[in-house]
């Protein structure tokens, strides 16, 4: 189901005079777990005002949450417009905003919100063009349906965060000069973080690219004109002249491309579409005005959108935030000062109780000739122990309030703005009434489940976003902690050094057991971040190596030896996955747990349960690892084997130092403080092999269904298909390791040791000829040498159809794994 944009806006008019209206979302719909803009509108007829406008959100049956508020100033005939922001969970149907003073309530809206699931597609586009803008409402992806938001300039959010929920952000003939200096951090911040940034040009390419001129990979400088666009037609896949029907010019923008630009497409040297990678996201530059013709009318146009779009890098599987809040409220009351005693502990503790009420009471009463003391004795013993019980619970807790900081940091070379998501515990030694402060530039919201009793915060807490967000005046019960998430965005220096991925010839045939690739990667590295990195490590697509401590102006050099196994799926900007993973494919991941297993190697816990490491029989080694691999599971989801790496190289490491500045306003505390973070590394490509003929394992492409897929509901691990089926899969390498020449394809396909009693049939596209072509699998590998190029598409795209006969029964493949052979296109010398 394709789902268009909602209405904006909303407005009412209360009896005082004030009316509200509020633009929610994106275009009313949301992202579940994800900051949500509200961009509104007050104006005031009436007296003047000083008041709360308080936003909070409901569901089915109108559980209370808790609200998000700013203090608003509305003096006599006035307006103003601003943004409060509020995360919504999926089950979220309206939000409501009330203004209130210590009065009453002056005005109020309610406003009906949707979420897209995860799966989903949402895309945010801004134009003024009076021939309107882009329209992606038809871009398929995998299970998911594609929604879009039409916006303004004056929609983009003043904070990255509330960009996050989006795939991709397209700015065409707008004037982007209008956007203030926080709107334009806010997009900076969202590409580093992993958003897809994509600028048109055209004939209005100037007031489209003021705003983010420092973010494009080609700085316009002017206009030249073109008769065709035949290469635009090829980078969706077909063979296609792209004229005007008139047959007048074609204005691209033209300039100077910067270093790190990469051209995508290019007519007559001229470059149409450029792309730049910047921190963990892309910016893409579009030469031309895609609302004019001969691109506004073209039937291929969604190819060229979907090739567009599922050409970008993989997503970590640790920059999604909070993916477990469970655990997260877990990793927030795990306080290192505050151990439960263990089972031996009390047993000691009963056992001293009952002999000194019982037996050592007696002996001595019966060697004082005062037995009949008994009745003062037992009294006075059970009130001793009490108290003494109490005393040493007392203790435990400490007098000072404890604030337990945890904090993911990702920091990319070339950057140093690094993005930092965090779980904060507030740990209250008495019952108290606190406000929690975050620093400027750090959003805050509560973590609540009701897994867990009293952990977790009452859903009635209220979080002001004054400037800086505080949450004011809430209870904590003695020896209980409250949890909170912290996102936003603070200056790390980043490290300096490369990684170097080596590619051989390959020449190994897969076996019955998978594909063998051999894939080395040679790093040097200085550690100029100033921080000391303990217990660190070097993460690639199959496979870690731990190196120890790297102490601050240190310099490594190490090698890694790397078998990636399985190919990833797509995935877009916002980290979901262009199509889910059956269960049952995990089994072909590598023997371990996944990223979380790889961070915390030896140390790494099995069968955790909520009182891990919190007993007296812990070492504060033992506790401390326990508290580390409860946070990364609650920040770590693995949706795929190889976490989302790619090609990508990370140098990870633990630190005691925090990026996360929270503060007890009137209070004394203490703190304690985790930290990891996570460096990326420049990583460059070189071909081992004389002829510089390398193997392209089946890990470093990526797959999705196409557009034309009849079923989009499966993947090429543990497919089982039913008679009359059929699936199309696009597989692209990844852009660091794409080919230039492609020499030999193979496929390996596995059958299933069930349900195998039909028969399957595949083809691969002849991009050339435009048909598909059987290929024979009986022998489970099939190597393609004669004209391989033929089936070779734009990015080396490589599309696979899969079907079943009508007169066929169930077929169930185990694997279907594609490697390529070629020359590489950006190999280093």
């Amino acid at each position: 189901m394709i789902v268009s944009g909602a209405p904006l806006g909303v407005s009412a008019q209360a009896p005082s005079g004030v009316s509200l209206s509020v633009e929610a979302g994106y275009d009313g719909y949301f992202r579940s777990g994800h900051w949500t803009p509200l961009r509104v509108t007050a104006s005031n007829n009436g007296a003047d005002i000083l008041g709360t406008l308080r936003v909070t959100a409901s569901d089915a049956i109108n559980q209370p949450t808790d609200a998000y508020a700013i203090t608003l100033d509305l003096p006599r005939q006035s307006s103003k417009q601003f943004f409060v922001y509020i995360p919504l969970s999926g089950q979220t149907q309206q939000v409501r905003l009330e203004l209130l003073t210590a009065e009453r309530v002056v005005a109020m809206l309610t406003r009906d919100v949707r979420p897209v699931r995860a799966n989903d597609v949402l895309f945010a586009v801004i134009t003024e063009s009076p021939r309107g803008g882009v329209d992606l409402r038809n871009f398929r992806n995998g299970l998911g349906d594609t929604f879009q938001a039409n916006w303004r300039v004056e929609n983009v959010p003043r904070i990255g965060e509330a960009l996050r929920g989006l795939d991709a952000l397209i700015l065409t003939d707008a004037d982007t000069g209008n956007l203030s200096l926080e709107q334009r951090r806010a997009i900076e911040d969202w590409v580093l973080a992993g958003g897809h940034l994509i600028v048109t040009g055209g004939p209005n390419w100037q007031k489209t690219q003021v705003g983010v001129t420092s973010l494009l990979p080609m700085q316009p400088s002017g206009t030249l004109t073109l008769t065709s666009l035949p290469s635009v037609a090829a980078f969706a896949g077909v063979a296609d002249s792209l004229m005007t029907f008139d047959g007048s010019p074609i204005i691209v923008a033209s300039g100077v491309l910067l270093p790190d630009a990469e051209v995508l497409i290019a007519e007559s040297g001229t470059p149409i579409l450029v792309r730049r990678k910047l921190g963990g996201g892309m910016v893409d530059y579009l030469a031309l005005d895609p609302s004019l013709e001969p691109f506004q009318s073209w039937a291929n146009r969604g190819q060229f959108w979907f090739t567009l779009l599922t050409t970008a890098t993989m997503r970590p599987s640790w920059a999604n935030g909070v993916v477990n809040t469970e655990q997260a409220i877990v990793a927030a009351d795990f306080i290192k000062g505050l151990r439960l005693p263990d089972v031996l502990q009390l047993g000691l503790f009963l056992l001293a109780y009952v002999v000194v009420i019982g037996p050592l009471n007696y002996l001595i009463l019966r060697q004082l000739k005062r037995r009949e003391w008994a009745w003062f004795t037992i009294p006075l013993i059970v009130v001793v122990t009490s108290v003494l019980y109490y005393v040493t619970g007392f203790s435990l807790r400490g007098t000072q309030a404890i604030i337990n900081r945890m904090a993911v940091v990702q920091v990319w070379q070339g950057s140093e703005r690094a993005q930092v998501d965090g779980v904060v515990g507030v740990l209250a030694p008495r019952r108290s009434v606190y406000s929690l402060a975050a620093a400027e530039g750090m959003t805050l919201r509560t973590l609540t489940t009701e897994a867990f009793g009293n952990i977790g915060l009452p859903r009635n807490l209220t979080i002001y976003e004054d400037g800086a967000y505080v949450a004011r005046d809430f209870p904590i019960e003695a020896g209980t902690t409250q949890a909170f998430a912290l996102s936003g965005y603070v200056d790390v220096k980043p490290i300096e050094g490369e990684a170097i991925l080596q590619l051989t010839g390959g020449g190994i045939v897969p076996n019955i057991d998978g594909q063998a690739a051999n894939v080395r990667i040679q790093v040097s590295l200085t550690n100029t971040s100033g921080l000391t990195l303990n217990d660190a490590v070097l993460l690639a697509a199959g496979g870690a190596r731990p190196l120890g401590t790297v102490r601050a102006g240190q310099s490594l050099s190490v090698q890694l030896d790397v078998n990636p196994r399985q190919s990833p799926p797509s995935s877009l900007r916002s980290g979901n996955l262009m199509n889910s993973y059956t269960a049952r494919s995990s089994r072909f991941s590598p023997v371990r747990v996944g990223t979380v297993f790889d961070i915390m190697g030896t140390n790494y816990g099995y069968g955790q349960t909520f009182y891990s490491g919190r007993g007296f029989e812990n070492t504060d080694l033992r506790r401390e690892m326990w508290r580390r691999q409860t946070f990364l599971e609650a920040m770590i989801a693995d949706a795929e084997p190889s976490g989302g790496r790619g090609t990508d190289v990370y140098l990870v490491g633990w630190s005691d130092e925090s990026p996360l500045d929270v503060r007890l306003d009137g209070a004394a505390f203490t703190t304690e403080d985790t930290t990891l973070y996570i460096f990326r590394l420049p990583t460059r490509v070189q071909a081992l092999s004389s002829n510089g003929v390398v193997e392209l394992p089946s890990a470093y492409l990526t797959w999705t269904t196409t557009e034309a897929s009849p079923r989009r509901d499966a993947t090429p691990y543990e497919l089982f298909m039913q008679p009359a089926e059929t699936v199309i899969f696009r597989y692209l390498p990844m852009p660091l390791v794409r080919l230039r020449e492609v020499q030999e394809i193979r496929l390996f396909v596995k059958p299933g040791n069930s349900y195998s009693v039909g028969r399957g049939q595949i083809a691969l596209w002849d991009w050339q000829a435009a048909e598909w072509v059987p290929i024979d699998v009986s022998n489970v590998t099939a190597r393609i040498v004669d004209r391989a190029a033929r089936f070779i598409g734009p990015e080396n795209a490589v599309e696979m159809r899969v079907s079943v006969p009508n007169d066929s029964a169930t077929v169930h493949w185990e694997r279907i794994d594609l490697t390529l052979y070629g020359r590489l296109q950006n190999a280093m010398p």
